[in-house]
């Protein structure tokens, strides 16, 4: 499968960010004609592809809405909620991720 990155969470091993800092004007060549169209997590997605960089996926990271999940009351063992577009929204889930979330 084509690897996905999604903007919420997006982790890189210290060689990805070595390999994206020296390869970014190569991206920035060969994915020109994209550069308008999509986010950074598209862009960081492809740099890191057309640079040979492996990825691997982690779904158990990230409790996202987009992605079928109900990530209110925030209270899942995750590492990231999604979407939650206001400062007020963002802070209630942060407030009872700290207050009452199950972590490990």
């Amino acid at each position: 499968a084509e690897p996905a990155m999604h903007g919420p969470v997006e982790v890189l091993s210290r060689d990805a960010v070595l390999a994206f800092g020296s390869g970014m004007e190569q991206c920035l060549q060969s994915l020109n004609s994209s550069l308008g169209e999509w986010g950074e997590d598209w862009f960081l997605e492809h740099c890191l592809s057309e640079l040979g960089v492996n990825h691997l996926d982690e779904f158990s990271m990230l409790n996202d809405q987009d992605c079928q999940s109900q990530p209110w009351p925030c209270e899942s063992a995750h590492a990231a909620f999604q979407p939650f577009k206001s400062v007020e929204k963002y802070l209630a889930c942060t407030e009872n991720a700290e207050l009452r979330g199950a972590w490990p």
